[in-house]
Formats: structure tokens, sequence, C-alpha cells
């Protein structure tokens, strides 16, 4: 894979640099923006771009436009049957996961925070963009069926729910810690959970 020439630890660049992926098959580049408000992107196949992707989680169209991220694969073969129209689901089995495959274990773990712009903000992680969301299930999956874990920072605590419950969020606050909406995905690979947490704070509280 090629983050730029430059991807190094002494790179004045590093963080932004590693938002754009490149590896054989294709790429992505992740464009930041919070949920709906996320900066629109594009899917190309070499030099094409497609003109219309649906997203069947939002029962919507979007004309060449995908949120939060720009994706490009270097498969021809897409064009005799995505010239113009291809679903998000779609983008991600024959597009990501290829790319994902493709990734050492090391590059896996860079994207991931790469795009903790992303999974980090509970707006951006339950709005429309469902492109980023993907890779990062499709990342997980794979640092999950090579062995491996993520670290990471302790602040951060998976949930499938929102957490509505004002006692429950005033500890949270209180021990400032995020609630990572809709990723428990990253449990798999060591994120702790809310309910783990809570466990832990009331036998903390007992002792």
């Amino acid at each position: 894979m090629n983050i730029q020439e430059s991807f190094g630890e002494n790179s004045e660049n590093k963080e932004e640099l590693k938002k754009k992926f490149e590896f054989p098959s294709g790429g992505f580049e992740y464009l930041g923006g919070e949920g709906k408000k996320s900066t629109k992107g594009y899917f190309k196949i070499n030099d094409l771009t497609v003109d219309f992707i649906k997203d069947e989680q939002f029962k919507h169209i979007n004309q060449g436009k995908i949120f939060g991220v720009n994706v490009w694969s270097k498969d021809d073969s897409l064009k005799k049957e995505h010239s113009r129209y291809i679903t998000v689901e779609e983008i991600g089995e024959k597009v990501i996961k290829k790319l994902v495959n493709e990734a050492s274990t090391q590059e896996l773990k860079e994207i991931i925070k790469g795009m903790e712009g992303f999974w980090s903000n509970q707006d951006t992680i339950e709005g429309f963009p469902s492109v980023p969301i993907v890779i990062l299930k499709e990342v997980t999956n794979e640092i999950w069926k090579r062995n491996e874990k993520y670290t990471f920072d302790e602040k951060y605590l998976a949930s499938k729910v929102l957490i509505n419950n004002e006692r429950i969020k005033k500890i949270l606050e209180k021990e400032k810690k995020i609630v990572v909406f809709k990723a428990k995905f990253f449990q798999l690979i060591g994120m702790k959970n809310v309910n783990d947490f809570l466990s832990e704070y009331r036998n903390r509280e007992v002792k």
C-alpha cells in the first residue's frame, strides 16, 4: 500500500496523509464532516465516476455522491454492470472488502485512527455516511479475523443503542467517557462496552 511517499514518523503532514489510503486494487479518502453535513465524495471506477449510488439503509439515491469519503476502484470489469448505478452494499462487497484484504494489519489500524473524527462523533455515526460505516466494519472484521486487537483510548465505550437514562449519562459525563453509538462491532477488537464499564463503576463505588 502507498499512503503517499512522505508517510512516516517525521512527516509534517502525517495526520492529514493518514486519511488517504491507496491499495493495488483501488483506495479511499476520508473527507471529514459530521452526520448529514459530511463532505460529499464520489465513487469512481478508474476514470469513470458512477452517476447514481443507492443507499438501502436510508432509502434514497444520491446523484454521483456518497457521504464522508471518496472511493475508487481500478477494476475495469465493474464498468460493465456499474457504469451508472451501484448500491452502498455493492461498494462494500465488491470494492471495500478487496481493499482491506490487501492491507497489512498496521495499515488497517491506521485506517481506524485516520477515521477517528468520524466514528467518535455520535451525530456522525448515526447520520447519513453509510460508506464510512461499511469501511469501518470491514476493517474491524479483518483485524478480528487476524486475531489482532486495536488499542482504543479508554474514554471510548461502544454501545448498540443511544443512552437515554439520565443517571447513566451523568456517570459517563463525570467519568469523561464518550459513547460510540452504532459501533458495537468495535468490541471485537478491543473497545470496552458501556455495560462492562458500568458494572466496573458500580463495583468500585461499593468498595
